[in-house]
């Protein structure tokens, strides 16, 4: 092949020089993330947008160099989500745009210029200031308050990098002109290779790039990548992880993988407010307590959960049933069928059946509905969720049961994995257990107890797969009995009982809430949740007639011994639930 340009001296005094490759004018994007699952989501989003360029991900800082356009359609693009999902995750974001300097004055050199952002006390960046190059102009934001401070060795330099210090405590940046040796990013050059990810979907700066061999997060197998996603929390997957990549798509969107997902998350304590419609969740990680608000997508009050699933009553519902299943994660929801009679009166609908448990038949892998009537017959009826059209087809049998358990039917049903229970702290010699795959009712006796005691008193709470009994003794007890019963035989194991601290916790009640907690306050059990560090067992702060009268909510892991507390508005008349986020749906 001919070259169009001579090679010799002489030739080359008589033809024009070879044409100078365009100038690129070049820009620098720099995100700092919350939570480090967050950089394989801005990998993502550099794919999607299409940019050409080079990206650095470590300790949790994310810093993207690519053509000036590509990179403001980028920073833009992350300023959207940063503003729809406060919950993104993004605390910090910066960019610059670098051009050659005015006048020209660094003709000699074709090299990139670009700095590192290290954020310090200012939260802002400074330009190098090596002459020919400047930052044109650049945009920071800072979405927390809280000051971010990265210090040297969080990122592996080359040796050969010089450090430069603003003057004070303000902020530091990496300034060293890059030898002339082509057209390669800076980020290269100052970073180890394990440390780079390249995104060439269009065409990269040079030929020696597109050469370099990286190891890519697509480049590993479907069942890696599984392991990984399956461990990160349901609303990330569906939020960020599925977004990332059609194989990302593909592997979560899957019924096996919800299922995973679901049972290596953990879950937290609902508090339903039957009158205002609220729902707060409450969940204890390393020590602490807090709660965030839920939104279920329907204009109710959540009456059941199972497996991420809710159930509700549908307040506003007119032409469909009264009863919705959907799943607060995923947006999807299900209308059951209405009743057998509905009689409408002010606006509500009122049925024969009142009490209802949503609960999951592992076998057949299906969702299912109980409900129980009011009135003499206290029939109990079910329903597989998406599958039957109508409530007539079954009816469970309770002839076998005798008059006053039966009674029993007309309490707040508890559900476990596969079971449903009926439970009274008053008569708490036995309970009633429905196995949702062989949809039967069965009459199981208490753990072995003097149930003629009354300085006792009981509560069956769901803990998992085991439905729990917990024994106070006195007006005012610090130590529980705790039972466990398998739904699977009926057996009954005592646990090594719960023993709280009566002076930390007054000290702590005391010094957080000062009046709103009494000097002697009671702790009623309402409800199990489980974190990575063991069970989380809630109570709520009663008054001497035992019953929760204020809004303070303790919670104690009994495995680190470790307990907090929070107080909320308006949480008179609640239900309290097991939750935990799941993508899993009825098909």
């Amino acid at each position: 092949m001919s070259s169009s340009y001579p090679h010799s001296p002489a030739q080359a005094s008589t033809y024009p020089p070879p044409p100078q490759p365009p100038r690129r004018t070049l820009a620098v994007a720099a995100f700092k993330f919350e939570n480090r699952s967050h950089d394989v989501v801005a990998e993502g989003l550099i794919r999607r947008l299409k940019l050409s360029g080079c990206a650095v991900i470590s300790k949790g800082v994310l810093v993207v160099e690519g053509e000036n356009s590509a990179i403001i359609r980028f920073f833009k693009f992350v300023r959207q989500i940063v503003h729809k999902k406060p919950d993104f995750g993004v605390k910090f974001i910066w960019r610059g745009k670098f051009t050659r300097g005015r006048n020209n004055a660094s003709e000699k050199s074709d090299a990139r210029m670009g700095i590192l952002l290290v954020f310090g006390t200012n939260g802002g960046p400074i330009a190098d200031k090596i002459p020919g190059y400047f930052i044109e102009d650049f945009e920071h934001s800072e979405v927390s308050s809280e000051v971010l401070t990265i210090r040297e060795h969080d990122f592996p330099y080359e040796n050969d990098i010089e450090m430069d210090r603003s003057p004070g405590d303000g902020p530091r940046i990496c300034s060293k002109k890059l030898q002339n040796r082509g057209d390669i990013s800076w980020i290269e050059k100052r970073f180890n290779d394990d440390d780079i990810t390249s995104f060439t979907d269009q065409k990269s700066f040079t030929a020696d790039e597109q050469q370099l061999k990286m190891t890519s997060i697509e480049s590993l197998p479907d069942d890696l990548i599984s392991e990984i996603l399956v461990r990160v929390p349901a609303q990330e997957n569906y939020d960020s992880m599925r977004l990332v990549c059609r194989k990302w798509y593909n592997i979560i969107n899957t019924r096996d993988f919800a299922h995973s997902n679901l049972q290596l998350s953990t879950s937290g304590l609902l508090d339903v407010n039957m009158y205002s419609r609220r729902q707060i969740l409450m969940t204890m990680q390393k020590g602490r307590l807090e709660p965030s608000k839920l939104s279920f997508g329907f204009g109710g009050t959540v009456l059941s959960s199972c497996n991420g699933l809710v159930l509700g009553y549908d307040r506003n519902s007119s032409s469909k049933g009264p009863y919705i299943i959907a799943n607060p994660v995923t947006k999807q929801q299900l209308a059951l069928p209405k009743l057998l009679s509905e009689t409408p009166t002010n606006g509500y609908i009122l049925t024969k059946y009142n009490d209802v448990a949503l609960v999951y038949a592992p076998s057949s892998r299906t969702y299912k509905v109980v409900c129980v009537s009011l009135d003499r017959d206290l029939e109990c009826a079910i329903m597989t969720a998406g599958v039957d059209m109508d409530w007539g087809r079954r009816v469970i049998s309770t002839q076998h049961l005798s008059r006053k358990a039966k009674k029993l039917l007309k309490r707040c049903p508890l559900t476990t994995r596969g079971f449903v229970h009926w439970t009274n702290i008053y008569a708490p010699e036995y309970v009633l257990t429905m196995n949702a795959e062989s949809e039967t009712i069965t009459q199981i006796p208490g753990p072995c107890l003097r149930y003629d005691d009354e300085s006792l008193w009981y509560r069956y709470l769901p803990m998992g797969s085991c439905l729990s009994l917990l024994i106070g003794r006195g007006e005012i007890s610090w130590e529980w009995e705790l039972w466990k019963m398998k739904p699977e035989t009926g057996e009954w194991t005592k646990m090594p009982s719960i023993v709280l601290e009566p002076q930390k916790v007054l000290k702590h009640l005391t010094f957080k809430f000062k009046r709103r907690c009494s000097s002697s306050p009671l702790l009623k059990p309402i409800g199990w949740s489980n974190s990575y560090s063991g069970e989380v067992l809630f109570f709520g702060v009663c008054s001497e007639s035992r019953k929760l009268n204020t809004s303070i909510y303790v919670a104690y892991n009994i495995r680190t011994r470790e307990f907090d507390s929070l107080f909320l508005k308006d949480s008179m008349f609640t239900l309290f639930l097991e939750y935990k986020s799941s993508l899993v749906w009825l098909d």
